[in-house]
């Protein structure tokens, strides 16, 4: 998961996206089925609560709902993740990326990352998820050629897993060198 959204955030970076598409699964991805009709579930799986609250905060970050579920049931999830802070933008489609020469969206709407148990997603996979996003969302402040910039880790992600190794290594290629570390949490939305 964490390889995926690196490869993800770095894809974006060079093609000058402004946003990332998750698509997301409720049942047993973000909240545990209780296969009861009516009575929609409302136990959240792994820390799948704060990774999805800290997304809804991301001005890059689309989130869709990707679900099965009947219309009345939508509108109580919506609601009920609202009220618990987690913005889902769509239902099931992604009205920002229209048809292009390369796809047509018209029946598979477009997304970067799916989070789907039918496609692997496990509850753990929220902690990797995490630990991602903690990687994205740390800047460098770096010496190069004499001046002093500000590269993100995300800018500087080769496709390995460890943003460090990665940092070092776009160091090592520019000569740059490491003068300290910001945390953007705090700058989003």
């Amino acid at each position: 998961m964490k390889k995926l959204i690196f490869k993800t955030y770095n894809i974006a970076n060079k093609r000058k996206w402004n946003k990332i598409c998750w698509a997301v699964d409720i049942h047993d991805v973000i909240l545990e089925s209780n296969y009861k009709a009516g009575d929609i579930p409302k136990t959240f799986l792994g820390n799948a609560k704060t990774v999805l609250q800290r997304l809804s905060l991301r001005r890059d970050t689309t989130l869709v709902l990707y679900t099965c579920s009947y219309p009345n049931e939508i509108i109580e999830y919506q609601k009920f993740f609202k009220e618990n802070d987690i913005i889902f933008k769509y239902v099931n489609e992604n009205p920002d990326c229209p048809n292009t020469a390369f796809g047509n969206f018209d029946k598979k709407f477009y997304y970067n990352i799916l989070l789907e148990d039918k496609a692997g997603f496990e509850p753990e996979d929220w902690n990797e998820i995490s630990n991602a996003m903690d990687e994205i969302d740390v800047a460098y402040v770096i010496e190069h050629d004499g001046k002093e910039v500000l590269a993100q880790v995300g800018d500087l992600i080769c496709m390995t897993l460890a943003a460090d190794k990665c940092l070092k290594h776009a160091i090592r290629k520019s000569n740059c060198t490491v003068l300290g570390k910001l945390d953007l949490t705090k700058n989003k939305k």
